[in-house]
């Protein structure tokens, strides 16, 4: 059982003895999304600064719904959270640049995330991006914590030891012989352009990275045919022993930096103009 299906039925369980009524219930959280492959990108980052908030109101208080369906769609702190409690339990409202109670209509200027009390600015730099920037997959670090990784996968997705030792001498035919005239090459970091080699065998090609990826895709018949190479660096450094604490570590890393490449290949394959899906195929290769 992970640990977000044991948090489900206590939160389930809880939530049948209430009597919903006459109760207002509110779950948040002090962060949002904090584990997985992306943990440290930009999109990670933005994630990470947006914590949940959810609202239930009683069949009581119907002339309150269309204010909170309202305030759902602008930008509130948990300075709000208490403001909205204070004027639930104890009738108080008090009218603050801080903070206001969400049961009532947030003005205009909520609209925005700048501007704010309460609301760090460098949060608000998180919801910009920069639309000049050239397409890269960007290369960020693995999540400090092997564990907190773990905690929220099934068993069923983990990458056990017997399938790492067996992806190690794969490589994909695209990188064995040369490639026909109908065919595009790209990588984590490199758009999509005609080719006649595969990527990774161009002179003064290799980043040295702890993980790197190329695709290739050749056309037939009006339907692409994609290879995706992954390529992991000190994934065997050590040797596997089961489930220690280093193997524990190095299967955790190899899998987050392969969920990551997969999620970059995605991009990148969205990118390629065509028509049917493309078949796309896989290979793994540890150093």
């Amino acid at each position: 059982m992970t640990l977000i299906e044991l948090l489900d039925n206590l939160f389930y369980n809880f939530l049948s003895e209430i009597n919903m009524s006459n109760t207002i219930v509110m779950v948040l959280s002090d962060h949002g999304l904090h584990y997985g492959p992306w943990f440290q990108s930009k999109v990670g980052e933005r994630e990470r600064a947006e914590p949940i908030l959810f609202m239930s109101l009683p069949s009581t208080h119907n002339d309150l719904h269309s204010i909170v369906a309202a305030n759902s769609q602008r930008w509130t702190s948990p300075f709000d959270v208490h403001a909205t409690l204070t004027d639930i339990v104890l009738h108080n409202r008090t009218i603050s640049n801080t903070g206001s109670s969400l049961v009532r209509r947030l003005p205009g200027s909520r609209s925005g995330c700048r501007g704010i009390d309460g609301v760090p600015s460098e949060y608000c730099d998180l919801q910009t991006s920069d639309a000049s920037t050239p397409f890269k997959c960007s290369s960020i670090p693995l999540p400090p914590n092997t564990l907190s990784f773990f905690a929220d996968m099934h068993n069923s997705n983990h990458l056990n030891l017997s399938s790492l030792k067996t992806l190690k001498s794969e490589f994909s035919p695209s990188l064995r012989k040369p490639l026909s005239h109908h065919c595009k090459c790209a990588t984590e970091s490199l758009d999509w352009i005609h080719c006649k080699s595969h990527p990774w065998s161009l002179k003064g090609y290799g980043t040295k990275r702890e993980s790197e990826m190329a695709l290739v895709a050749c056309e037939h018949d009006g339907e692409y045919h994609i290879d995706v190479d992954i390529r992991l660096r000190k994934a065997r450094k050590k040797k596997l022993k089961g489930s220690d604490p280093v193997s524990l570590k190095v299967m955790a890393d190899a899998d987050q930096m392969i969920q990551r490449m997969i999620l970059c290949s995605d991009a990148v394959i969205a990118r390629l103009n065509y028509r049917a899906q493309p078949k796309t195929r896989y290979f793994v290769q540890t150093e």
